[in-house]
C-alpha cells in the first residue's frame, strides 16, 4: 500500500486498512517482540529513504541498529537490505553536510561488505548493489568520473540480473546525480527510465514521486 498508489500521507508511516503502525509498535513491545519490531523499524527506514525523507530515515536507522543489537538477525533478505540501505542513508547524510566521523564509516563498511559478498558470495546478488554504493560514495567525494562509471555498472548490473527495484532505485540515483551536477538532459533521461521502471516493479506512489522531480521545463 505504501508504495503502490499515490495516495495521500507520509509513505513511511505503516498505517493504513492491514495496521495502525504506533499501535503494532506498542503491542510489540509490551509482548516484547523485539524482531518485528526491528522487521518494523526496518521497513520505514527503506521507505523513507525511498520517498527522501533522508533526516527521518538516518532517525529509524539509528533506531533499528539500538534493536539489532539485542534481536539476533539471521543471514536473510534483511541483512542485505540494511546493509545498502544504512550504506545508502549514510552517503545521503554526507552529501547534505552530515558529521564525517559519524556517517563515512558506515558508508564504507556498508561497501565493503557488499564488495565482499559480490566477490565470495555471489556477483549475481551482490555486485549491482556494490555499484551504487560505491557511485554515491564518489558523489560525495566529488570524483565524477569514478561516479558515472560506478552508476552505469550499477544500471547494467541490475538489469542484467533482473532485479527491477534495484535497477529503478539505481537509475533515479544517477538521475538525480546529473540533475545536482546540471547535466539537465541526461537528469531527464534518467529520471523518465526510472519512472518507468517504477510503473514496471508496481509502485505507482513512486513512479508518481520521481516525475515530480523532473525540471519544470520538461514534461515525462
Amino acid at each position: 500500500e505504501n508504495t503502490s498508489d499515490d495516495a495521500n500521507g507520509d509513505p513511511s508511516v505503516l498505517t493504513g486498512e492491514a495496521m495502525e503502525q504506533e499501535k503494532a509498535l506498542a503491542a510489540f513491545e509490551e509482548m516484547n517482540l523485539i524482531t518485528l519490531k526491528r522487521e518494523m523499524l526496518h521497513l520505514r527506514m527503506y521507505l523513507a529513504y525511498l520517498f527522501h525523507r533522508y533526516d527521518l530515515a538516518a532517525e529509524l536507522y539509528n533506531r533499528y541498529k539500538e534493536v539489532a543489537k539485542v534481536s539476533q538477525i539471521f543471514p536473510t533478505v534483511e541483512v542485505v537490505s540494511a546493509t545498502l540501505y544504512s550504506g545508502l542513508i549514510a552517503a545521503a547524510m554526507l552529501q547534505r553536510g552530515g558529521d564525517m566521523a559519524v556517517w563515512r564509516p558506515i558508508a564504507c563498511e556498508a561497501s565493503s561488505k557488499m564488495k565482499e559478498w559480490a566477490e565470495k558470495d555471489s556477483a549475481w546478488n551482490f555486485s549491482h548493489r556494490h555499484a551504487l554504493l560505491r557511485a554515491e560514495l564518489a558523489a560525495v567525494d566529488g570524483d565524477h568520473n569514478v561516479a558515472v562509471e560506478a552508476y552505469q555498472e550499477a544500471m547494467s548490473a541490475a538489469a542484467t540480473h533482473s532485479f527491477v527495484n534495484d535497477h529503478a532505485l539505481a537509475t533515479e540515483r544517477t538521475g538525480l546525480y546529473f540533475l545536482q551536477n546540471s547535466y539537465i538532459a541526461e537528469a531527464v533521461k534518467h529520471l523518465q527510465q526510472a519512472k518507468s521502471l517504477y510503473e514496471e516493479w508496481g509502485s505507482q506512489r513512486k513512479a508518481a514521486h520521481v516525475a515530480r522531480m523532473v525540471p519544470l521545463d520538461s514534461s515525462m
